[in-house]
């Protein structure tokens, strides 16, 4: 087997696995994937990064389908298996944007699970708000280009997949932590 290829294995009622494990795929290196009787979505981190300093909010322009050269929050999907969600939106902003978060400059927004909000698969998004100094961000891994933007310039903005509602929750966070004392 090549790295990308899988062996197809049964299951056995006595390894005592789920009824809807329905077979095993061998993976080059051993590791084993389970087939279920449902499907599994698809999972991913959003990261709505604020820059205190410019007072502005760090938006991507997409390289690629879908939504390609629509603005979007940076974001993108777990690498099963070898990460968490946090280390997820970590990576994320990093390899899109160049910005260096810590998992501790995470604050959950929200989840968004609408079986529509990705044309790709049925992807359920993990929303965060990292609000940090003097961030340095570029253009890098699938984005054409990156923008510092307003509260009120994203207001103005039609953005990619359901970012406009993520926007929504992320306003609303801020302004109920900054109402807080």
């Amino acid at each position: 087997m090549d790295g990308k290829s899988f062996l197809l294995e049964p299951v056995s009622p006595d390894e005592g696995l789920p009824p809807a494990v329905l077979c095993r795929l061998r993976q080059a290196d051993g590791k084993a994937l389970y087939v279920y009787e449902f499907l599994h979505p698809a999972v991913a981190a959003t990261v709505a990064v604020f820059d205190r300093s410019r007072g502005a909010f760090l938006l991507i322009r997409r390289e690629r389908a879908p939504f390609a050269g629509a603005y979007a929050f940076p974001g993108g999907f777990i690498d099963v298996g070898r990460e968490d969600i946090y280390q997820t939106a970590v990576r994320e902003a990093r390899e899109e944007a160049g910005v260096q978060l810590a998992r501790e400059d995470l604050v959950l927004v929200d989840v968004r699970s609408r079986p529509d909000r990705d044309p790709r698969d049925h992807v359920f998004d993990i929303g965060f708000l990292a609000e940090i100094d003097r961030a340095h961000a570029q253009a890098l891994d699938e984005t054409t280009d990156i923008r510092w933007a307003s509260p009120r310039e994203i207001d103005a903005l039609e953005l990619a997949f359901d970012h406009a509602e993520f926007w929504a929750n992320v306003k609303r966070l801020r302004a109920q932590r900054q109402a807080s004392p």
